[in-house]
């Protein structure tokens, strides 16, 4: 700068962007310029010595080299690092040049430049260092780069180690190291290396490489290819984890399962064999199983039959002891049989259900009537009561039954005095889950504890001495709970030694679908009176016609009653109980009609078991008296008949004469024609003579196509077919009836079942062949009364269930 003006060169620097300043001799900043005069740390620099401006951060003074340059006043260049107020750092490289001649020392000039970005990226730049280090350090993978434009490769340490080399020990040399890989492992290499080459892109890929001590190496690879500028790729990197453990543990898991899958085929094997003869054994178990009911069956019922139609022709007293007391051995025979066959079938599964609609207070009003001879002849009192709005329900009828029945006989048979108490109840509506309850309660002998906990096991009863006494099986109360189980109910029982024992069933039941027609709720009428007479003590009958919206007054019997006739309001319904111990004075119930007004119905009661010479009063005598007679005990369909023709004008549905006081229930069918297809001669006569008891003409053939024959010459208007026959069995026999009658060869007739076989496949087998009802041996006169008069009604195209209909 020779000859260049003082005061231009001063005015340069004042408007120079670089920090420029003087010092003097003594160390005293003497002149800055603009930028210095804007810098951010004047504030803190301005008006101390320069020896501070050139002291960093955390020192207390210059760094050493610029002190001795300071000393020896010569030129020096220093980075200083400075903080500013709010904490950040401000970095600047500092070049002094001393002044004056060589003579005399005049100070420095000093040049700054803001290098405060310059080591922010620095300081970026060696943390992202160290973080890539930290990083490769920790995942223990080995990293390995090719730069395609100079052909040089790099391999990390940890790669080299891998291979159980030190760094300076392998070259970064990429033939010495695809040198290493597994022959067989090259394609896997070089087949998607050079697709990256080509195309670029990630891949993947495992290898074995050579270990250093002669061992084989397995590697699992990630690479990726980095493009330049144009898109093609320039640089390859990658990373490589070692995985021999990994490849080791996936080889022995492998030959495990290999084993493994050879053993389970062989356990397989076994297991199919054993299924095999497991299932062999079921059906051989459940042939034996059909094949005991029609053996055991078959005598069966020849003994009870027999015996029934002798007691019907005994003379003398000691004659029908004999043959009640032969007939009652008969029946707790196949009560046994029956429990026994059950219990069998449960234990081995062949337990099923149907879904059918059923009412189920009706279903419960059938099955107290079957067990009350049983606690006529104990001297017990066996109650009804049905609760709940009046739905009919989707289930299995018969299982049902059948749970309520040995609840009911295991009640009647450990009671030695009292009472038993029967409660059906429906919980629900139709459009909410329903509860079918049945609560038995006895007065017996009642349970501790621990007999609680046992008594649904199967052989177990409440005292094993009793046995003696009452006998039975002890299987009754462990059907019950299977049978609850199979409907997804559950069976509760309550009892205290002495206080007597609660049964409580539980079954969820869907709702069968309602008719629009049909009213949604029970009949009801306003205050009208109803006379109970002769009711035993706890009977629910009266309270059951209150709940339907009667009054009811209760009389010991009929004396008081005609004493009561013209005294008090008249009742519009009178219900006369007879239990059947002593006989009915037909002239007291003929005095009580007289006596009560003609809108008033007179209802007599009488048990099942009922007959002319137990004093009970028969159907037809009833209707001739112009009395109407139920069967106890009162089912809901009955009392709702009752009530309805009770009601107020405006809403009384027309009452329907009840169908047990109508004429008798096979009268209209007298004389037709049965014939029975048997095969065994005590069946035949048996059969034979219940059916003429019941006012038919019968025919008699003892085999399949016998009864093809005689039907092609004379067509009957019923048959009665055995199912186990020799040659054509029964079912075969139905399904070539039911043919010759489609193609018009022989005329509609019903065909109703009798077997031996009794289970409820047995049944649905016979429904499916063509049959139209089902009779199970041993015959019982009642059972096969009702179930003829059903068959025969729907064959007349009536479908309408009266009260004795049975289930």
């Amino acid at each position: 700068m020779a000859g260049l003006p003082p005061d231009l060169l001063v005015a340069a620097l004042q408007r120079s962007r670089c920090l420029a300043l003087v010092a003097d001799a003594t160390g005293q900043v003497v002149w800055f310029n603009d930028a210095w005069a804007s810098a951010p740390a004047i504030d803190l620099l301005r008006g101390r010595p320069w020896r501070d401006w050139l002291t960093s951060h955390g020192q207390a003074s210059p760094a050493p080299q610029v002190l001795s340059a300071l000393a020896a006043r010569e030129a020096f260049c220093a980075e200083i690092e400075l903080r500013l107020s709010d904490g950040r750092a401000w970095w600047r490289r500092v070049e002094a040049t001393p002044l004056g001649d060589g003579a005399r020392f005049a100070g420095y000039l000093a040049i700054a430049s803001d290098i405060t970005a310059l080591k922010q990226a620095e300081d970026s730049q060696r943390a992202m260092a160290a973080r890539y280090r930290r990083v490769m350090e920790s995942t223990h993978d080995g990293i390995w780069e090719r730069n395609l434009r100079t052909n040089q490769s790099w391999y990390s340490p940890r790669y080299k180690e891998i291979m159980g080399f030190a760094d300076h020990e392998l070259p970064n040399d990429r033939n010495v190291m695809n040198a290493r890989i597994h022959p067989d492992d090259m394609e896997a290499f070089t087949v998607p290396y050079e697709r990256a080459l080509r195309e670029g892109g990630q891949w993947h890929y495992r290898v074995r490489v050579l270990h250093r001590d002669g061992s084989w190496r397995w590697l699992r690879c990630r690479a990726r290819a980095w493009p330049d500028e144009t898109g093609k790729p320039a640089i390859l990197a990658g990373a490589v984890t070692d995985v021999t453990d990994e490849m080791d543990a996936v080889e022995a898991l492998r030959r495990h399962r290999s084993q493994l899958e050879e053993l389970v085929r062989e356990r397989t094997a076994r297991l199919e064999a054993a299924r095999a003869e497991a299932e062999r054994a079921n059906r051989a178990k459940s042939l034996f199983l059909a094949n005991m009911s029609h053996e055991i069956r078959t005598p069966l019922n020849g003994v009870l039959g027999m015996t029934e139609l002798a007691l019907r022709a005994a003379t003398s007293a000691t004659q029908r002891r004999y043959l009640e007391l032969a007939q009652s051995s008969g029946a707790s025979l196949r009560a046994i049989i029956d429990d026994i066959l059950d219990f069998a079938k449960a234990e081995a599964g062949k337990l099923s259900l149907d879904e059918v609609e059923f009412d189920p207070g009706e279903l419960m009003a059938v099955t107290v009537r079957s067990v009350l001879p049983q606690a006529h002849d104990k001297g017990l009192a066996l109650h009804f009561d049905s609760r709940g709005p009046a739905l009919r329900l989707l289930g299995d009828p018969v299982r049902v039954r059948q749970i309520a029945t040995n609840l009911l006989s295991n009640a009647l048979k450990f009671t030695v005095a009292g009472q038993v108490r029967f409660v059906v109840d429906v919980e629900g509506s139709p459009a909410d889950a329903t509860i079918l309850r049945l609560e038995v309660s006895d007065t017996g002998m009642g349970m501790d504890e621990a007999t609680l906990e046992r008594v649904f096991h199967p052989f177990e009863q409440a005292d094993p001495s009793v046995s003696r006494t009452v006998g039975g099986t002890g299987l009754g109360l462990s059907i019950v709970r299977s049978l609850c189980e199979l409907m997804g109910g559950s069976v509760q029982a309550r009892s205290e030694p002495g206080m007597g024992s609660t049964f409580e069933v539980r079954l969820p039941l869907r709702a069968a679908p309602t008719d629009a027609a049909e009213p949604a709720d029970e009949p009801t009428v306003a205050g009208a009176w109803a006379w109970v007479v002769g009711a035993a003590p706890g009977d629910p009958l009266g309270e059951r016609l209150m709940r339907l919206g009667w009054q009811v007054h209760s009389l010991a019997g009929l004396d008081q009653a005609l004493a009561q006739a013209d005294a008090g309001p008249p009742p519009g319904l009178v219900v006369v109980v007879h239990d059947a111990r002593e006989a009915l004075s037909e002239a007291a119930l003929v005095g009580l009609r007289d006596r009560l007004s003609a809108g008033c119905d007179i209802v007599v009661l009488v048990p099942p078991h009922g007959s002319e010479e137990t004093g009970s009063l028969a159907p037809e005598r009833g209707q001739a008296l112009g009395l109407k007679v139920y069967i106890a005990p009162l089912s809901p369909a009955d009392l709702r008949q009752l009530t309805l023709g009770h009601q107020a004008p405006s809403a009384a549905t027309p009452a329907q004469p009840p169908a047990i006081a109508a004429t008798l229930p096979l009268a209209r069918w007298q004389g037709a024609r049965f014939l029975v297809v048997e095969d065994n001669a005590v069946n035949q006569l048996l059969a034979e003579e219940m059916l003429r008891l019941l006012g038919f003409q019968v025919e008699v053939v003892s085999g399949g196509q016998e009864a093809l024959d005689h039907c092609e010459r004379h067509p009957p208007d019923a048959v009665l077919m055995d199912i186990q026959m020799p040659g054509l069995d029964g079912l075969e026999t139905t399904r070539r009836l039911r043919q010759a009658q489609a193609q018009g060869r022989l005329p509609p007739f019903p065909i109703i079942a009798a077997t031996a076989h009794a289970s409820e496949s047995d049944r649905r087998a016979c429904l499916r062949a063509g049959m139209d009802g089902y009779i199970a041996k041993p015959l019982d006169l009642r059972v096969m009364r009702s179930e003829i008069r059903r068959v025969l009604r729907l064959a007349c195209g009536d479908d309408s269930d009266a009260p004795e209909t049975r289930y």
